[in-house]
């Protein structure tokens, strides 16, 4: 329930593919395996029950600007029809970013959707599916979004008013 074929909105095809990350739950149990040994079991953990995470970044013309903008917004319509959750939403006047989560039929994250584009000529989809965990999806990329610590101590202040 948390996967989101991003590609199928985007005419990406004729556009120069900067980063490309397919990590399939067979390589993340792999990749969950090489810690055992460094005891960190609770990320090994968080690792191994995700089931794919996928990133593509692009490149793009600043004269597709306007197309691939209108193409992001028919993704956001199109995630929020299919009951995600649209967390976070930032605009400026050369950039967004949009940040979506699914929730699964037990309240728990399974999915988790990053739309970011910016003038200078980017474009980055990301879809993590899987037991979402915020913490340890931000160890294991390494990329500092900001956007989820705030959604993390959302979570966390929730959970304490509860």
């Amino acid at each position: 329930p948390g996967y989101f074929d991003f590609e199928e909105f985007a005419d990406l095809k004729n556009v120069e593919i900067i980063n490309e990350v397919d990590l399939e739950e067979p390589m993340l149990k792999m990749i969950g395996k090489m810690f055992e040994d460094k005891k960190k079991e609770p990320l090994v953990e968080k690792i191994t029950s995700l089931k794919l995470v996928r990133v593509r970044e692009f490149n793009i013309d600043k004269k597709d600007f306007d197309s691939i903008e209108s193409a992001t917004e028919l993704m956001d319509k199109n995630l929020q029809s299919k009951k995600w959750d649209r967390i976070i939403r930032t605009k400026g006047k050369k950039s967004f970013t949009n940040v979506y989560v699914k929730k699964g039929s037990d309240e728990e994250y399974v999915g988790l959707v990053v739309i970011s584009l910016d003038m200078i000529g980017r474009v980055t989809f990301v879809n993590i599916v899987g037991n979402i965990d915020f913490e340890a999806i931000g160890k294991m990329s390494g990329v500092n979004i900001p956007q989820i610590n705030k959604l993390k101590n959302k979570e966390e202040k929730k959970k304490q008013d509860q």
